[in-house]
């Protein structure tokens, strides 16, 4: 009698194949079918059947200890994926002590900035849990159920650390972009994107919108029979300048106009970058030139233009001079020489700064100044023209200034802005990462101002503060009491209570 399974190879290109997500996880399946029988558990235990589900569940990593794993396991998906699960597991358990316990929070959270981004997508997973139904305009889709009792704090708590997370590892970078000659390394699209990080965005994350972003202008200009590269027939570099701007154009990406133009959101690439959100300054186009240009092997950066920004283009041919692409219509790359005349008055002769590509610290500094200069136009005319904006965005935004500012000041005499949004950042973030990058003078005056911060915090857990005076109140409001013997008359039993 023949074996009623199939082959234990069929199995295996079943399994390679098997649809997975992060709401609907193929490890379940592969669990299920590692307990099925003996076949199936031959064909589970192959580790290619692995390689989808951890590339989907695992997004975020620390290199170098991904380097590990891999040489550890052998390169094996399904123990990679399996030491993945007790770092989550590990880092779960932490959480819940945060969570539950008020004193020690600082300390704890320590231990995730050493984790860092290996457990970046447990902690996410944890911030997008459902919540009851009576707040069911906080999730998409259809009312969930079965929603835990603690959905709400444990999202909290996820999200604040993942802020921290977040931070500690892009203020490293922002750092020596403004104190060390390595920091001259860091390319505009990380450095303007490690400013997502104070909206708990990580720089992954950007890196995935830019990449989705490029995938669908490779296909406009493959749709249009664009030349990509050299070696292909009727290549023309300058043309294909132009094409790349007008497939950024085609995707939603223009400039903003009226009142939007003045939004502070539109300084932080995670909100620009979304559909919706795709009017912007100049600056905020430069940046999704520069990042599709330099995917495509482009060298294209930042010019630090007075007015606006423009796109710096280096061409391959070292005969040729480099060229200012401006992003807001549709205009031929301009050549050096000619910027005084095509731009007017806006051009300095004494500025010959302007017309290079920038370095990063230039383009931050800009943009700190833009995030002031939005913040109070938003805040002094918004509310007259009914236009809305965010308390909790404004509080993010300066705090973002104020690290920026602090870095690039040879000497600051003013605090990082630590909004009550961030609750766990006064040590992990400014005491780890911000003031060691300071001078001694302020490094003291900072690490004291973390130091009452996370005094304070842990004295106030330790105090109990009761809502009454009153030690020995024996009910509370809205108690259903039953009195042994009804004083009421009957004929107050016709009345309903």
């Amino acid at each position: 009698m023949s074996s009623p399974c199939l082959p234990v190879e069929i199995y295996i290109e079943i399994l390679k194949v098997l649809p997975t997500s992060k709401s609907d996880p193929a490890e379940h399946t592969l669990l299920s079918c590692l307990q099925a029988s003996s076949v199936t558990r031959t064909a589970a235990l192959c580790s290619v059947c692995w390689k989808t589900p951890y590339d989907v569940r695992y997004t975020h990593c620390v290199c170098e200890n991904e380097k590990k794993r891999k040489e550890a396991s052998g390169g094996d998906w399904r123990l990679m994926y399996i030491e993945r699960r007790r770092l989550d597991r590990r880092a779960l358990r932490l959480l819940d002590e945060i969570r539950e316990e008020r004193s020690g929070r600082h300390e704890r959270v320590r231990c995730f900035t050493q984790y860092s981004f290996d457990v970046w997508d447990a902690l996410k997973l944890e911030s997008e849990l459902n919540v009851p139904n009576y707040f069911g305009g906080l999730s998409e889709g259809p009312l969930p159920v079965n929603v835990p009792a603690d959905a709400l704090p444990r999202r909290y708590w996820a999200q604040a650390v993942l802020g921290v997370i977040s931070r500690h590892s892009t203020l490293k970078r922002l750092a020596q972009v403004f104190t060390s000659p390595e920091g001259k390394n860091t390319s505009f699209e990380e450095a303007l994107g490690a400013l997502s990080s104070f909206f708990d965005v990580s720089p992954k994350e950007v890196t995935l919108q830019l990449d989705e972003i490029y995938a669908q202008c490779l296909e406009t200009l493959s749709a249009e029979n664009v030349p990509l590269s050299p070696g292909e027939p009727g290549y023309d570099f300058w043309f294909l300048c132009t094409q790349i701007r007008h497939s950024i154009h085609q995707l939603g990406f223009r400039l903003a106009d009226g009142p939007q133009f003045y939004s502070v959101m539109n300084q932080f690439p995670h909100h620009f970058l979304s559909p919706g959100h795709r009017e912007t300054i100049p600056m905020s186009l430069v940046y999704v030139y520069v990042a599709i240009a330099r995917r495509l092997g482009i060298n294209a950066s930042p010019a630090n233009f007075p007015g606006v920004v423009q796109v710096h283009i280096q061409p391959p041919d070292p005969r040729e001079e480099p060229r200012l692409l401006d992003m807001r219509g549709t205009d031929e790359p301009v050549i050096f020489r000619y910027c005084g005349s095509s731009y007017g008055a806006a051009h300095s002769p004494a500025s010959d700064e302007a017309t290079r590509a920038a370095t990063p610290d230039k383009m931050l500094t800009r943009a700190y100044n833009n995030i002031i200069m939005f913040m109070r136009y938003e805040r002094v005319y918004a509310g007259g023209m009914s236009l809305p904006w965010s308390s909790e965005a404004h509080e993010a935004a300066f705090y973002a200034t104020s690290c920026l500012m602090m870095l690039e000041a040879p000497n600051p005499q003013f605090m990082p802005s630590l909004p009550s949004s961030k609750p766990l950042d006064a040590v992990a973030v400014l005491q780890d990462v911000m003031a060691p990058a300071l001078p001694p003078i302020t490094r003291a005056t900072v690490s004291g101002y973390c130091y009452s911060v996370m005094e304070e915090h842990e004295e106030s857990a330790k105090n109990v503060s009761l809502r009454s005076a009153f030690p020995h109140v024996k009910y509370f409001v809205g108690l259903v009491m039953k009195h042994a013997i009804c004083r009421a008359g009957e004929h107050l039993a016709r009345f309903p209570i």
